[in-house]
C-alpha cells in the first residue's frame, strides 16, 4: 500500500470511528467489510484504525457508533453518560503509573449523569471543579457577559440576589 492514504477518496464529512470495540452481526456484508479493512491495513499496518473509515464508507453495512459507556477510554480526557460497561485500552500506560481499574470503575459509575473525567499521573478525576485560580476569572467572565447582554441594572440585581439570597430573574 505504501504511502497512499486510504482516506483520500472519502469525504471529509464522513467520520472516523474508534475501532477498539465493535459489536457486529455475522453477515456476508460484515465479513466483506472486515476483509476490506484488513486489505487496507496490511501489509504495513500503518493505517490500522484509519483504514476502517474507507472500508466502512465503501461498504453496504449499516452502522452506528456505540455510546462511550460501551467503549470507555478512561485513560484519556472524555465525557461519559450512563453506567460504564466496557473499559477500552491498556491498564498500564508506558509513560505513567497504573490507573487502578477498580477505582476507575467505582469513580466513573458513582453517577449515571453526563460527566467529565480526566487522568493526571496515576489518578482519575471525575467531574472536577475548576482550579482555584480559574474561579475568579470564570466569575469575572460571567459578570462581564451579564453586563454586555443584560445591562448594569439587571446585572446588579442578579449579583445582589446571588450574594444575599433569593432568586434572580433569569
Amino acid at each position: 500500500m505504501g504511502d497512499t492514504d486510504p482516506n483520500a477518496e472519502v469525504p471529509e464529512s464522513f467520520p472516523e470511528f474508534n475501532s477498539g470495540v465493535i459489536p457486529y452481526r455475522k453477515t456476508a456484508a460484515v465479513w466483506d467489510l472486515l476483509r476490506e479493512w484488513e486489505r487496507l491495513c496490511l501489509p504495513d499496518h500503518r493505517w490500522d484504525q484509519r483504514s476502517l473509515r474507507p472500508a466502512l464508507y465503501n461498504s453496504s453495512v449499516r452502522f452506528t457508533s456505540i455510546p462511550n459507556r460501551y467503549n470507555c477510554l478512561y485513560r484519556n480526557n472524555n465525557v461519559v453518560s450512563g453506567t460504564v460497561k466496557i473499559f477500552h485500552g491498556p491498564l498500564v500506560t508506558r509513560e505513567r503509573n497504573r490507573v487502578d481499574l477498580q477505582e476507575a470503575r467505582e469513580k466513573l459509575n458513582q453517577s449515571t449523569d453526563s460527566r467529565l473525567y480526566y487522568v493526571y499521573g496515576n489518578s482519575l478525576f471525575v467531574n472536577p471543579s475548576p482550579p482555584l485560580l480559574a474561579k475568579p476569572w470564570l466569575l469575572a467572565s460571567q459578570v462581564w457577559d451579564l453586563l454586555r447582554n443584560r445591562g448594569a441594572h439587571t446585572t446588579a440585581r442578579l449579583v445582589f440576589r446571588k450574594l444575599f439570597g433569593g432568586r434572580g430573574t433569569g
